[in-house]
Parts: structure tokens; C-alpha cells; sequence
């Protein structure tokens, strides 16, 4: 449709990036994956293990938690264990603390990266 997706895996960050734009390459969003930190095994192919909850930064700024319950029912199922819930919760109120101070920065990153990659 037009859109380009940036993403973006940080050592030891327990979160992976998906930076959105529009045809016109306007920022539309960032998608904050919580994960496990990423692999690098192969630098041209990293990896990482998906824990459910998501942050969702808008063009507005707004911030947006997602799929709190599919962390919950992963716990519930034992798809997940409680450290790895644990460390998922914690995580994400990290990153929501950081980005509330953060969010003008994080979007000209990506918004930067993108340029470059572009």
C-alpha cells in the first residue's frame, strides 16, 4: 500500500522497533515489540522471542499498550514462566517511563534512520 516499515534490534534492548512512514514518507508510527534481547548469532539474519505485550507510539504521540492479555494467557497456558513474565512486566514499564521522556527523540532516530536507509 505504499508504506515502509524500518525496523530496528538494540544489544541487549528487551524490545525490537518497527518504525512505520507513508508513501510520502511521513512517520506514521513506531511498534515496540517486548522481547527477549535479540540474537545476533548471524549478523545477517537476528532473531528474537516475541513476549506477547506490545507499545505502539502514534504520530500524535499517544503511546498504547497492546496485547496485555495474550502476555497473561501465555503465563496461563505455561507457554511462559513467571520470570519471563516478570521480566515482559518490567520491561514494559521501562520503556513507557523512558518513552514518555523520550518520544520527539525516538521518533527523529527512526525518522533519521529511515532517511539514511531510503
Amino acid at each position: 500500500a505504499g508504506h515502509t516499515w524500518v525496523q530496528v534490534a538494540c544489544h541487549g534492548q528487551p524490545y525490537w522497533l518497527t518504525a512505520m512512514f507513508d508513501r510520502e514518507d511521513r512517520f506514521l508510527q513506531i511498534y515496540f515489540d517486548m522481547a527477549l534481547p535479540p540474537c545476533f548469532d548471524d549478523p545477517d539474519d537476528p532473531w528474537f522471542t516475541d513476549l506477547y505485550l506490545d507499545v505502539v507510539l502514534t504520530s500524535k504521540l499517544e503511546l498504547v499498550t497492546m496485547d496485555r492479555e495474550e502476555l497473561d494467557a501465555a503465563l496461563e497456558s505455561g507457554e511462559i514462566d513467571k520470570e519471563t513474565y516478570a521480566f515482559a512486566i518490567k520491561a514494559w514499564e521501562i520503556l513507557l517511563r523512558w518513552l514518555e521522556a523520550h518520544k520527539q527523540e525516538i521518533v527523529a532516530y527512526v525518522t533519521r534512520v529511515y532517511t539514511e536507509l531510503k
